[in-house]
């Protein structure tokens, strides 16, 4: 037999991959994020009013001239009386302070990780050839190997005033040099057993680049003769627990308030503000959703509307709060009922105009990392002397089964050379 065998470049299927251990990153964050001292106001009535006594789901005072400087529209704050539409409720844990939703932005590693441990290597790449006919030199080489993949997961404490959609990427920096990973990391955060949220990162790390570009990527055999040259990844294993860090958090100053809810085709009774009157023809629901927005004191608003020939009459109902909650539209054929309450369904809105804060606090991980190094070659091969007293097409043939013997083979290289020199004996 003559000539090169064909490489084992192949990506690994489910059983390789099942081989693999992954990167698991524990982490415990003990602090809580709050700024607040005391009680906390919830999530969707954020701002702390009233000496703390309520909170409020907007940012902004309710018109009231009989409270003067404490009710005239202005930002609200702790010594405010009075909060817009009325949209309040009596702080959990009086007083209550501020909600500061927080998006984590890095987690600072701040002191030595132990020394890796080395846990073998992996073959991602193999490629063998041999013959006993000629003379000369041969090249082997490997041109691109099969990917490997690497995972990390990291699971925190769950709060309630940590803004997980915004919190999917930060930095985990003070990592040694062969994480994997570089500085951002993370992804889309659930829910786990013991009141935690974990967020995993999968990522395939092709060796292609690292070979190609390698100066050790071809290695020559002399004919007669066989050779081989394997291409491996090594892993290096972390694990150490009560690891101080410090963390870092971009923490919004609150929100706008919860949404509206929409009641089409429901009406809400009693509690009217004002009425207002010919509003023209239908489609101008829109202009009573604005006409309640701008007063102070409206709460809610049902708007009629008359169809065909009696679209003149339709009416804007704005409310007051101690209206009715919604019920059938009360009146006759020819009309549509719209109602909306305000600030009172689904989750709040942000408020982009609001600052941001940053604010940083020391806590402890966990860290039992998986992390592979760069390839590194081996090349094998009988010797020219040894090679044409002993050159035989079983040997051939022997060291062209090797790579497909260790194909998805994960262990130490010693076990493809011994494997070797089994043919050569």
């Amino acid at each position: 037999s003559s000539g090169i065998n064909a490489e084992w470049p192949l990506r690994p299927g489910i059983s390789d991959l099942q081989k693999m251990k992954v990167i698991a990153v524990s982490v415990v964050l003990l602090a809580y994020l709050s700024l607040g001292s005391t009680g906390t106001c919830p999530p969707g009535y954020p701002y702390a009013f009233e000496d703390g006594a309520k909170c409020c789901a907007f940012g902004r005072e309710r018109v009231d001239p009989n409270h003067f400087s404490q009710c005239d529209g202005s930002p609200i704050t702790s010594t405010s009386n009075c909060c817009e539409h009325h949209a309040e409720q009596e702080c959990p844990d009086p007083p209550c302070s501020n909600f500061y939703p927080c998006a984590i932005k890095s987690i600072r590693v701040l002191e030595q990780l132990r020394e890796p441990s080395n846990m073998g290597s992996e073959v991602v790449g193999i490629v063998s050839g041999g013959s006993c006919t000629g003379s000369g030199e041969a090249d082997l080489s490997i041109t691109h190997a099969k990917s490997i993949e690497e995972r990390v997961e990291i699971s925190l404490m769950d709060r309630a005033d940590v803004d997980w959609s915004k919190s999917s990427k930060f930095s985990l920096t003070g990592m040694p040099a062969f994480w994997s990973f570089g500085a951002l990391i993370g992804g889309s955060w659930s829910k786990t057993n013991g009141g935690k949220r974990s967020v995993s990162e999968t990522r395939s790390k092709s060796t292609a680049k690292e070979i190609t570009s390698s100066s050790s990527n071809t290695s020559p055999y002399k004919i007669p003769g066989a050779g081989l040259l394997v291409a491996t990844a090594t892993q290096y294993q972390i694990d150490r627990t009560n690891l101080p860090v410090e963390v870092e958090a971009d923490c919004k100053g609150g929100y706008k308030g919860p949404k509206d809810c929409v009641h089409e085709g429901k009406n809400l009774a009693w509690g009217d503000l004002r009425v207002v009157n010919d509003w023209g023809p239908p489609g101008n629901y829109e202009a009573c959703v604005a006409a309640c927005h701008a007063d102070p004191e409206c709460a809610a608003f049902t708007y009629v509307e008359y169809l065909g020939f009696f679209a003149i009459n339709s009416r804007c109902y704005l409310k007051k709060p101690g209206y009715h909650r919604p019920s059938g539209c009360p009146f006759l054929i020819f009309t549509k009922c719209h109602s909306a309450e305000l600030g009172r369904c689904g989750d709040p809105v942000e408020d982009e105009e609001l600052p941001i804060a940053q604010t940083t606090y020391n806590s402890t991980i966990d860290i039992k990392e998986l992390a592979y190094s760069h390839v590194h070659f081996t090349p094998m091969n009988t010797g020219k002397k040894r090679a044409s007293k002993k050159c035989s097409s079983n040997l051939v043939t022997c060291v062209k089964e090797i790579p497909q013997t260790f194909r998805g083979f994960f262990g130490k290289v010693d076990a493809i050379e011994d494997a070797f020199k089994d043919c050569t004996a």
